[in-house]
């Protein structure tokens, strides 16, 4: 293959991928509740104390409800692909790749493309009676790039053939938050008792990135190669916003416990922040006898300053939990109301399992399908001293080596 055109290519396909590669860019994560995560991520009707400020409020007016909590830290993190599995990269990586190597590689990434997904979170709080306080920070992300990128990186050499890369881009947040959590009860007998709650919630963004490619296309043949490509990268810079979440819980004398809970109900962060348009055109001889000149033009439009406005999509969660002797038992389903990052409009479920009959020691273990992130396992303990706890978690999209992410958390708090 001609260097100098490939070398073209080449550039090319890195310039389209600078907007599949904004997320690793920003800090990115997870659960809240490191309990909770452990348990599948259930934390919607598991949080206790102030982890229910940032999950459903509601539950701070349940009789189980501790009446002073201290999330001291969390901090968590979770990163995943669509396609490359654990088992590939150990076998793959610093090996010599044939075609069978390369098929299989190709053979793994879906017809719609790879997809890289990355979060994070760390935070701290209170909660005191029915009110709560959590302040945290958060980022989300997705990158995405086209198969037919991934396939000229591994069959570069091929001819008379036109690469299609419009699709690929990538869009990423990173914001602080301070929540209020309020719980109000209904209705309490010796048999039930319900609260309703309600979340409001002052966001600071600290930096937005999408990037969308407009078109991208790169063509060998014989005697020319041709490269044309756009895209639009939109860079928010500083961002305020606010958010409102209402939730609904019950509570029966056996442990029984319901919890509904909307977040994100209502929410926005204006932006200040940039737009900027890239574009890649090229034309290239292959052989000296050729009057087409080697030909590479790259220009980029100025940046216009832009005032924008961004909306995460609400997320309905239902979730039941039960005791049995030192068993609990949570089970959770939700849907996003829309499309964002860190949200999908599937369905996710949930299920997860807490033994807590080795003393201070309890165990927990759990299971999350759909929501746009493929089935997670997750697992972990918990220590406790007193009022002092400490949980950690981890996580993994799929099991052994067919994992295709990881996910980990941890935290410390004190209930009373």
């Amino acid at each position: 293959m001609n260097s100098s055109w490939k070398n073209l290519a080449a550039a090319f396909i890195a310039a389209a991928a600078l907007a599949a590669t904004l997320v690793s860019a920003l800090p990115q994560a997870s659960a809240a509740d490191p309990r909770s995560f452990a348990m599948g991520s259930t934390d919607v009707v598991t949080a206790r104390g102030a982890d229910a400020v940032a999950w459903n409020p509601a539950l701070l007016g349940l009789p189980s409800a501790p009446s002073v909590s201290v999330r001291l830290f969390q901090a968590g993190v979770r990163a995943d692909n669509n396609s490359f599995d654990l088992d590939q990269y150990r076998r793959f990586n610093g090996a010599d790749w044939g075609d069978p190597q390369k098929s299989e590689i190709l053979g793994s990434v879906p017809v719609d493309g790879l997809r890289l997904q990355a979060a994070a979170r760390a935070g701290a709080g209170f909660s005191i009676g029915r009110f709560g306080f959590y302040a945290d920070g958060l980022g989300d992300g997705d990158g995405r790039f086209a198969r037919d990128g991934v396939d000229f990186a591994l069959y570069g050499n091929s001819l008379d053939r036109t690469y299609q890369v419009t699709g690929t881009g990538g869009t990423a947040f990173a914001s602080a938050r301070a929540v209020l959590g309020f719980a109000m009860p209904l209705a309490r007998t010796s048999d039930a008792a319900s609260a309703a709650g309600i979340q409001v919630a002052y966001e600071r963004g600290i930096r937005w990135e999408d990037g969308s490619t407009l078109e991208g296309t790169f063509r060998a043949a014989t005697d020319t190669a041709e490269v044309a490509g756009e895209f639009l990268l939109r860079e928010g810079t500083r961002g305020d916003g606010f958010s409102l979440g209402l939730g609904y819980a019950k509570e029966t004398a056996s442990g029984g416990r319901v919890s509904v809970a909307v977040r994100d109900l209502f929410n926005r962060t204006r932006w200040t922040g940039t737009d900027r348009r890239f574009h890649l055109r090229g034309t290239h001889g292959m052989n000296s006898s050729d009057n087409i000149d080697s030909l590479f033009t790259s220009s980029e439009d100025p940046a216009v300053p832009a005032s924008f406005t961004t909306r995460r999509a609400a997320v309905a969660s239902l979730g039941v939990e039960q005791f049995r002797g030192p068993l609990n038992l949570a089970l959770v389903v939700e849907k996003g109301l829309g499309e964002s990052p860190g949200v999908s409009k599937q369905f996710r479920g949930a299920l997860g399992a807490e033994w807590h009959g080795f003393g201070p020691v309890a165990l927990r273990g759990g299971i999350s399908s759909g929501g746009g992130k493929g089935t997670w396992y997750s697992g972990g303990l918990g220590v406790h001293a007193g009022p002092w706890k400490l949980d950690l978690a981890v996580a993994s999209r799929g099991l052994s080596y067919g994992s295709r992410g990881v996910g980990v958390a941890v935290g410390s708090s004190i209930e009373m």
